[in-house]
């Protein structure tokens, strides 16, 4: 089977490209708070506290109370972002987005090792990139993507164990390194991934084991140092909160299922999404998945067992807890697009080429008429740019992949620019219904009228809102909860939910009516309206409105004796 050149530039200038084209298609959604996820508000405001107070080591919320439910490197990774772009939301999500191209990065890495293939490593990276779960999670201040980086890196050793039979330094520094930043990632998640990893290596190769069984140990040792060090850090200081707040969050009762039903349920749904994330490589590589002599061959393949072993053992212990969510599949999604690199080297170039064909037709086809469509509907000029920008990707990828000798490689990264293609226009498509976000249009009318760039702003909304307003404001400026509006001075801004204001005197303030995104709105409810002819009607009903108050120039304070103001004044 031909493979690249041990020589050649073109690996790397492919992995190159592969990167800038996960990086640059996530940004849309990394620089703005276009999607945001409520548990983003956790880490970034923790971060900016960090700034604020330079204590790194002790999250804490937005009003002081510590925060221990999550280890500390999402925290750093947020608090990394905001010393290199300052606070805001690309500061925010900076550390994440990298921690997502590492995860490409790993799963070449990865392959070539467990298959000593360029090729291999080339589909393995490409399946990464175009992991669902990974799309979901890198441009987003959660901590998923940090965990499946450490989770990787940990595989990428263990495959070096096993691949070469020696416990190097290098072999053992990844492999319990990343499973201790794994730990200090997001906890016990981590302990299971080194739990089978280990085990597994020690039935694998026993000879091994028992021969430098001491670097074993060391590096245990030295794994359960590094891993543990923040815990012990914690327990020292904030004994009581440390085992209250976290061990309530990882094995606390709310946790699980609630049912053994639903437990036996949630365990072929994982197997089922995981499947499906990766459904455009496993239907080109189908046919030979079917012949047994074919999978025997294949899974005595280095590192096959352990990532297969593995993704068992997580599925089992995520249909355990009391949701799924694709997101939460990432640190075995993101080890299994290794086997998929493998599975795709096995394939005849030839037939491999012509069924990449089949899912580009159908991925760049649904990709270009999404883009020409966003950019001639969406007036954002910045939209149309990227949307252009991602159509000319796709034709070029095209082009390349008919005429160079490698046109199967070529063409796996045509689908890659199409995935990213297809989820800017969904994401940045459905988000241009509503305006600015929130926190960019509290911003620009706290500091309209006498430019005082230092209002308090007194928020009445949910708090991954308020976060959303503290961030575009640089972290400056102090966003207080509602209950602060009885403390308010005549400098402070209201930022109140368009009901509440309704019921509150705002003589003395300028009205400013916002929309900032639709509540309980449903995609398949979107779809119904829309082919019924009623969705300029549905999104006005779920529509979700604020009235920002901001004080009138030369008020001396607020009064709360004058007339209410009109629905009709809120504008």
């Amino acid at each position: 089977m031909p493979t690249l050149p041990p020589s050649s530039a073109r690996p790397a200038a492919f992995l190159a490209v592969l990167l800038l084209t996960f990086v640059g298609g996530l940004l849309p959604f990394t620089a703005d708070y276009v999607l945001f996820h409520p548990d983003e508000r956790h880490y970034a405001d923790a971060g900016i506290r960090m700034l604020q107070t330079g204590d790194y080591l002790t999250p804490r919320t937005a009003d002081g109370r510590l925060r221990l439910k999550k280890p500390i490197l999402p925290y750093w990774c947020v608090a990394a972002g905001y010393h290199a772009v300052g606070i805001s939301p690309l500061g925010s999500r900076l550390g994440f987005l990298l921690a997502g191209a590492g995860v490409v990065g790993l799963s070449w890495w990865g392959a070539s090792i467990a298959f000593g293939s360029r090729r291999a490593a080339g589909f393995a990276a490409v399946a990464a990139a175009c992991q669902p779960a990974l799309l979901i999670s890198a441009p987003r201040s959660v901590p998923d993507v940090c965990l499946a980086l450490a989770i990787q890196l940990s595989v990428c050793g263990f495959l070096l164990i096993e691949r070469r039979q020696q416990t190097t330094f290098r072999a053992l520094a990844a492999a319990f390194g990343g499973g201790a930043l794994a730990v200090l990632c997001k906890g016990l998640p981590a302990v299971a991934f080194l739990g089978v990893a280990v085990l597994l290596s020690a039935w694998r190769s026993p000879a091994l084991f028992r021969r430098d069984a001491w670097r074993w140990g060391l590096a245990a040792i030295a794994c359960l140092l590094l891993g543990g060090s923040w815990f012990v850090l914690m327990g020292q200081w904030h004994s009581d909160e440390l085992a209250l707040q976290f061990l309530r969050d990882q094995i606390g009762r709310n946790r699980f299922a609630v049912t053994p039903a639903q437990a036996l349920v949630q365990f072929p749904l994982c197997v089922a999404l995981l499947l499906a994330m990766s459904g455009p490589w496993l239907v080109s590589a189908l046919p030979e998945l079917r012949l047994s002599g074919w999978r025997a061959e294949f899974a005595k393949q280095p590192g096959v067992l352990l990532i297969l072993g593995w993704a068992v053992v997580y599925c089992a212990l995520a249909g355990m807890i009391n949701h799924v969510t694709p997101r939460y599949l990432l640190p075995v999604a993101a080890p299994l697009s290794i086997v998929v690199g493998g599975l795709l080297h096995q394939v005849d170039p030839e037939l491999l080429q012509r069924r990449l064909w089949r899912v580009l037709a159908v991925a760049g086809g649904v990709a270009v008429i999404g883009v020409v469509a966003t950019g001639l509907i969406v007036a954002d000029g910045l939209v149309r740019g990227a949307a252009g920008a991602a159509a000319f990707a796709i034709t070029a990828a095209i082009v390349l992949a008919r005429r160079q000798q490698h046109a199967d490689m070529l063409k796996s990264l045509s689908i890659a620019v199409a995935v990213h293609a297809l989820l800017f226009v969904g994401g940045l498509g459905i988000s241009s219904w509503p305006s600015a976000s929130i926190g960019r249009q509290v911003r620009d009318a706290a500091h309209r009228g006498d430019q005082r760039s230092q209002r308090r702003i007194v928020f009445a909304g949910e708090k991954s809102q308020a976060t959303q307003v503290r961030v575009a404001l640089g972290g400056a400026i102090p966003v207080l909860p509602e209950a602060a509006i009885e403390t308010l001075s005549r400098d402070d801004v209201l930022v109140l939910d368009e009901s509440l204001a309704q019921s509150r005197d705002l003589s003395g303030y300028e009205i400013t009516r916002v929309a900032s995104g639709y509540s309980h709105l449903r995609a398949s409810d979107v779809l119904q309206a829309t082919l019924e002819g009623t969705l300029p009607q549905l999104l006005d009903e779920h529509e979700r409105r604020f009235v920002i108050a901001t004080p009138r120039s030369g008020t001396e304070r607020v009064t709360h004796t004058a007339a209410r103001v009109p629905s009709a004044e809120v504008r």
